[in-house]
């Protein structure tokens, strides 16, 4: 991505909205990229305010702004920097935990990820998220693109919100190859059908009970009854009796060794449709075959290895909401409105966005002169962020007109250090 300051990539996200919130809008937006809390207070403390605190505030809960708008035209920039002709998206949900019930759009969720010390229900807000995988092919990243709440009354939940998401997309996806990357949650014949109207391609992961069937065989003898739709049913546990691939492939950031076999079926939940599966296992460091996994392309054509490398990108989204979350700030985005919590959780999505897109553009020879401690290291949003605010030259080469308010700056910095003194240097 070239672009050649982050304040002009500002300007052209906000280049859309109605002239009178443009200016504030840039403000807040330059705040949160500096800013490592999610709350609105701190993006304020780190601009020089034309106007006062209020404004701000009341422009995220009653503005008369488009964050719909603000993502598209951020994906317009983004395409258009990159001359991306496939786009990559990933659908994903993650949960907000929140102590109150009073916030907006809190309900008690079922927490899958089964993690340890956590209950098997969360008070929370449970957001759907799209994402576009960048990077190269051996380390993809992904990029967040837009988010949106699960309030309780849409009917049809995260299904029904993972379609209103692609349908924001649709007209500026159109003549381009898009792959719609899922878990095993959102392969449901309703996503998928949905997907395939809007001339795009889903993998994703199902279950290994779902039925499937190989072609029927052709016959000219004529017999009683109608015509077969399916042939026998394919059974997960004589699948590695067939003809099995053994291979090495770049993946999940590592070389794997990794077993698979392919076949062109038909899928009963999809009404008899033609698909891909491809039976994949990996190889864990003690050299044991790990689970088999259960891949499910609607594009027949595509070669098992692509789908296996494809469906691996989807991981990316996994490690974003981790740093989303826990170093970005979402999990203290405590507006008291649903229009306003929309508003500043995508804001906050664009402004990493712009960090860690800015952070890939820097090359090594680069990384000498503004971080002589990590020459070899790869630079992270994180390290961009903190150096962005404690490093003067930093500031003046990617963002020149930003002039930080000096006391308020300060105050925040020194309650950082007295707090946490490690936050920013710690691992470095």
């Amino acid at each position: 991505m070239t672009i050649n300051s982050i304040e002009k990539t500002i300007k052209n996200i906000v280049s859309t909205q109605p002239n009178r919130v443009k200016d504030t809008l840039s403000e807040i937006i330059t705040g949160a990229v500096l800013s490592p809390a999610g709350f609105m207070t701190s993006a304020i403390a780190f601009i020089v305010r034309r106007k006062t605190w209020t404004t701000y505030y009341k422009m995220i809960e009653n503005g008369k702004m488009s964050w719909v708008e603000l993502c598209l035209q951020f994906f317009r920039m983004l395409v258009s920097e990159n001359s991306l002709s496939t786009c990559n998206l990933i659908i994903d949900d993650t949960t907000v935990c929140r102590s109150s019930k009073k916030a907006p759009c809190v309900k008690f969720h079922h927490q899958h990820s089964n993690k340890v010390n956590r209950p098997k229900y969360l008070l929370g807000q449970c957001w759907v998220s799209l994402a576009i995988t960048l990077g190269t092919n051996f380390s993809r990243i992904a990029t967040p693109l837009m988010s949106d709440i699960m309030d309780g009354t849409t009917e049809g939940g995260k299904i029904q919100i993972a379609k209103n998401l692609l349908n924001r997309y649709a007209d500026d996806l159109k003549g381009r190859i898009v792959n719609v990357l899922v878990d095993c949650w959102f392969m449901k014949a309703s996503f998928i059908n949905h997907c395939l109207s809007l001339n795009m391609n889903v993998i994703g992961q199902i279950r290994r009970d779902s039925r499937i069937y190989a072609a029927p065989k052709l016959t000219t003898k004529k017999s009683r009854g109608r015509p077969k739709m399916y042939g026998n049913k394919i059974c997960i546990n004589h699948i590695w009796k067939r003809n099995v691939t053994e291979s090495k492939m770049d993946i999940y950031g590592k070389t794997q060794s990794l077993k698979y076999v392919s076949t062109i079926c038909q899928a009963r939940f999809l009404g008899s449709r033609s698909v891909r599966v491809v039976w994949v296992a990996l190889k864990n460091s003690h050299g044991v075959w790990g689970k088999t996994r259960m891949l499910l392309s609607t594009n027949a054509s595509m070669s098992p290895e692509k789908i296996i490398s494809l469906y691996a990108e989807r991981w990316s989204i996994e490690p974003m909401f981790n740093e989303l979350k826990n170093n970005f700030g979402l999990n203290e985005t405590w507006q008291q409105k649903k229009e306003g919590v929309l508003r500043w959780f995508n804001i906050r999505s664009i402004a990493y966005a712009l960090l860690m897109l800015k952070a890939q553009e820097i090359v090594t020879p680069n990384m000498k002169e503004y971080f002589p401690w990590r020459i070899d290291a790869k630079l992270t949003p994180g390290l961009f962020q903190a150096c962005l605010r404690m490093n003067k030259l930093m500031l003046a080469k990617f963002m020149p007109k930003t002039k930080m308010h000096n006391i308020h700056y300060h105050e925040f910095e020194q309650n950082l250090s007295d707090n946490h003194p490690n936050q920013f240097y710690q691992g470095l």
